[in-house]
């Protein structure tokens, strides 16, 4: 990746997360999780899709989805979740 497209990239997922509407993202996140929550057999593309309307990042859904089938919110060990301690 060329460093002024990160740079931008970046800057645009700054922009993103200090301008959302956090109560509405907690919302969505909560829903998320308690739908992922039910099991592997839950549908989980409603709230993914309200989840992303909440304007949360793909990682912050997915985390999510890890957290509540009892995995680390990064597999990596590196973010931790805004959301919900680990």
């Amino acid at each position: 990746i060329a460093p002024e497209t990160e740079a931008e990239v970046v800057r645009r997922l700054h922009e993103l997360r200090r301008t959302r509407d956090s109560a509405r993202l907690r919302k969505a996140i909560e829903g998320l999780r308690r739908h992922a929550e039910m099991g592997v057999k839950e549908n989980l593309i409603p709230p993914i899709v309200e989840a992303v309307k909440a304007d949360a990042t793909i990682a912050e859904a997915i985390g999510t989805i890890r957290q509540a089938y009892g995995l680390p919110y990064d597999p990596l060990g590196v973010v931790s979740s805004p959301f919900f301690k680990d």
